[in-house]
Order: structure tokens, then sequence, then C-alpha cells
């Protein structure tokens, strides 16, 4: 079995990359599994900066299905069309399987068109999986999502985060206007929060709360901002009305939890999933009021003790190691 996963040049630092197939591609080899990772060049640039940006990307399409050679089955992500092209070309002409990792269900139409070519889908949640099969015929199985390398250190030495019962939410903008929008300045007025207590990491030249301090967001340094912070603001509220909003996956947590933060979640399917697990559902909260009760009840060292998180977290990166998600995809296919 030769698998080939597929992946634009753009998408290098992507978070689907980082949670899907960068960990498959890692966990697959450490299983002895003969795997390769091809690089699409991204669109709309010179051929002389694509060269010199992605010298090891292959080019043509002749040079991309030349790559493909031999493979039984081709990963992509569901959102990068032009890797949804190709696997649907090499599954025409060579009779590999085309594997599709799932995700964002804000339309059920574009997973109707790729089950069309589609062996396998690969939803990170149950909820997404069911959405999706309940459109498909094509299998659609659960494999959960791999621990989010920003979240463990870029060296040997690995800092704890502070004690000072800091509060941070990172993510998306479009995350914050859908979650947390309308729930923070809520809760922070309720509980009288100093906002000096909290931070944003996200998108560069992002404002999302006035007042609040605001970080770049760059997967390279996020190991190094969080240790700042002490808590971490969790919300997949959907104040955008959005199915896929309130069925996301729980990879913040995760990544909250492995970081060294004890996480502050929102009462919605993933997490909650995630929390009676670990029995971390005291941390919960249903809206701005019960936020603001865990606000006013802030303490980092009790809640670390109390909650056991230095043993979630030895859990949580046994459980999401890229061997075992390997694994579980090599027991779907």
């Amino acid at each position: 079995m030769r698998s080939v996963i597929l992946k634009t040049g753009d998408g290098v630092q992507h978070a689907l990359a980082r949670l899907q197939t960068i960990p498959l591609l890692q966990g697959l080899r450490e299983l002895g599994q003969d795997a390769a990772m091809v690089t699409l060049p991204p669109l709309n640039r010179s051929a002389r900066l694509l060269r010199r940006a992605f010298p090891h990307a292959t080019g043509t399409a002749a040079a991309q299905l030349q790559a493909l050679e031999g493979a039984s089955h081709v990963f992509f992500l569901y959102n990068e069309r032009r890797s949804a092209e190709l696997a649907r070309e090499a599954r025409r002409r060579m009779a590999c399987k085309a594997v599709c990792f799932a995700s964002d269900v804000y339309g059920i139409d574009d997973y109707v068109k790729l089950a069309a070519f589609v062996d396998v889908f690969l939803a990170p949640t149950r909820w997404h999986r069911d959405v999706i099969q309940s459109a498909v015929q094509t299998p659609v199985f659960h494999v959960p999502e791999a621990v989010d390398p920003i979240a463990l250190p870029p060296g040997p030495q690995a800092s704890e985060v502070s004690n000072a019962n800091r509060l941070l939410w990172f993510g998306y903008p479009e995350s914050f206007r859908k979650s947390m929008c309308h729930l923070l300045p809520a809760a922070f007025a309720q509980a009288a929060f100093d906002p000096g207590r909290f931070g944003i990491i996200t998108a560069p030249s992002s404002q999302l709360l006035p007042g609040v301090a605001h970080q770049d967001f760059d997967p390279d340094s996020f190991y190094v901002r969080a240790q700042a912070f002490s808590y971490a603001l969790l919300s997949h509220f959907c104040y955008d009305g959005s199915l896929n909003t309130i069925i996301k996956s729980p990879n913040k947590m995760v990544t909250s939890i492995v970081r060294g933060l004890v996480p502050l979640p929102s009462t919605t399917p993933a997490y909650m999933e995630l929390a009676g697990r670990y029995g971390l559902d005291a941390l919960a909260y249903d809206g701005p009021r019960q936020l603001a009760d865990r606000l006013r009840g802030l303490d980092f060292d009790r809640d670390r003790k109390a909650f056991g998180l230095a043993r979630i977290r030895d859990e949580l990166l046994r459980e999401l190691a890229p061997a075992r998600i390997a694994r579980t995809v090599l027991e779907c296919l």
C-alpha cells in the first residue's frame, strides 16, 4: 500500500493541514507505511517565484500525475479544489482510491459533488460524519484530528504558562465574530472583569474587541505567546445561525490543554463531549451569566491541580498521536 497526500503550497500552515494531512503523513511513516506528500504550487504566481518559493512542488499536470504513480490511496482536503481535481484524475487513470478529509459543512452540496468520485470521507467529529453521511452513499468515518503542533514546544525545553489568572482567546477573526462577539462584552460587564487580563491571538491587523491587547497569530510563535496566559476561553455558540459553527471539532480545547492552559469551554457538542470524558464539565458555561461566574472565580493553581490537567494532557498526547490517528485511518480503508 502506498499513500500519497496532496496539499497546496500556500496551505502549508493552514490549520487543516496541521491537524489532518501532515500528522497523517508522520503517522503512516511511523507505522512503516509507504507514504509521501505531493505539494501543488499555489495559483496566480509567476513561474520564477514559484520555483523559488516551492522548489519541490510539482508544476505541470503531467508531473503531478507522475508523482502519484503507484499510489493505492490519494488523500486530499475537501476545500483544496486543485488537489481534488488531481485526485479525481489519478483515480480515473490509475484506479487508486480517493480519500477526502472532510471538515466544515457550510453547505452539503460540495460533499455531494465530491462523492461522485471519492471512495472514503474522513470526518473530524461524529456530528460531521452524520451530517455528511445523510446526503451521500460514500462511506464517512469519524477520525479525530491530531494534536496541533502549535501547542508543543518548538525545542527541547518546555515552558509553564503563567499563573496570573490571565485569559486568552485565539483563532480566526471570523470565529470570534461567530461565537464570541455578543458573549464577551456582557460577561465582562457582569463580572467587572479587567480587560487588561484578557488577550487575543488572531490574524494580523485584526481588531476584534476594543481595549484588549491583540497579538498576531503565527504557528511558530504561538507556544511562546501563550505562555503569558493561564486560561483559554473557548466558544462554539452559533451567533451566525450556522450548523457548522456549533458542531466544530474540539481541536482548540485540545490545543489549550496540551499547552497547559485551563479551558473554559462553551456547552456545545464537541466541547462537552471532551469535557465529559475528562471530568471538566464544571469549567463549562452556557452564556454570559455563567461565564461571568467562572471569571469571578479564576484560580489557576487550584484548577490545574483539581482537574488534573497534567494527566489529561498526557492522555491527549497518547490518544491523538500521529501514529494512532494513522492506524485509525488504515482501519477505515
